[in-house]
């Protein structure tokens, strides 16, 4: 289960409203754009023939493509590493509300540890780019992106992160996806406090609603409008998950819920595409 709250900085503060609500009843603005450099972003590749999985094909998968017509909801979920995600609220809202779902990972966890193989740095950031794109296929995500910040191994403070990262060009990669996706709602994983522990993620956190202002303003990195033909983009709502249960919350996503079409809950099917990241996972099955 997924607590969260509203993220305020640099946004008006609204009355709270269901997630799936508030995704549906706002308006789509969508427009066309040029995709900016393939060295900036990754788009979620086509599926390899043979990958499709089972709620994907057939009648099935029909009804799954026919229900994302009928609603102009879209997230981008953004985190730290590969395996940070919230597997299950993206799968909910994606195979259950039919929303459009997106994954920003500012890194590709090529500094982590390698359960699987003796591949390390570059090798294993091929790998854990690999298994996200595959667990992307459980979740039902439409896109997913990178930055070009680097995992360079742990990081115990956000001040060694941001001494290690160009804090700016990581915000300018954080603000191209968000004008290029054109999310309605932004739902960070991380909080940006301490609380976070590694210094990335409470990076990831602190950057999160920056980039979201950012993204709205024609000032701020106006290259990406003037030679890349991307268009501000003001996102709607902000949220923080991974609220513990005694907190204040907004709204509770409970991917706990049964469907049919995969004849599981989400987050049980969730977890077996989360353990498709077996460099970290060792292919265990947990919840995400």
């Amino acid at each position: 289960m997924v607590r969260a709250s509203p993220h305020c900085r640099g946004l008006p503060r609204r009355p709270a409203l269901a997630v799936a609500a508030s995704l549906t009843l706002c308006p789509s603005q969508a427009t066309a754009q040029t995709p900016p450099p393939l060295d900036r972003v990754l788009a979620f590749p086509t599926p390899i023939s043979g990958e499709e999985l089972y709620p994907d094909r057939g009648a099935t998968g029909a009804w799954h493509r026919i229900r994302k017509l009928a609603t102009t909801a879209s997230i981008l979920h953004i985190t730290a590493h590969p395996d940070d995600e919230h597997a299950g609220m993206l799968t909910l809202a994606s195979r259950g509300w039919g929303a459009r779902t997106a994954l920003l990972s500012l890194n590709r966890g090529e500094g982590g540890a390698n359960a699987i193989g003796p591949e390390l740095f570059d090798a294993l950031g091929l790998i854990r780019t690999r298994e996200l794109v595959l667990s992307g296929r459980y979740y039902g995500l439409d896109d997913l992106y990178f930055t070009t910040a680097v995992d360079y191994g742990y990081s115990k403070s956000v001040e060694e992160a941001f001494r290690s990262w160009d804090r700016e060009a990581v915000l300018e990669d954080m603000v191209r996806v968000i004008r290029l996706n054109r999310p309605l709602v932004v739902v960070s994983r991380f909080h940006g406090t301490r609380r976070d522990g590694h210094g990335h993620h409470h990076a990831a956190g602190l950057l999160t609603p920056e980039a979201v202002e950012a993204a709205a303003d024609p000032g701020r990195f106006p290259d990406q409008i003037e030679r890349e033909g991307l268009r501000p983009w003001r996102v709607q709502r902000v949220f923080r998950g991974g609220l513990r249960v005694d907190e204040p919350h907004d709204v509770v996503v409970d991917p706990g819920v049964y469907s049919a079409a995969l004849g599981m809950s989400y987050q049980r099917w969730a977890s077996q595409g989360l353990s498709l990241q077996r460099s970290q996972t060792s292919g265990r099955v947990r919840g995400g």
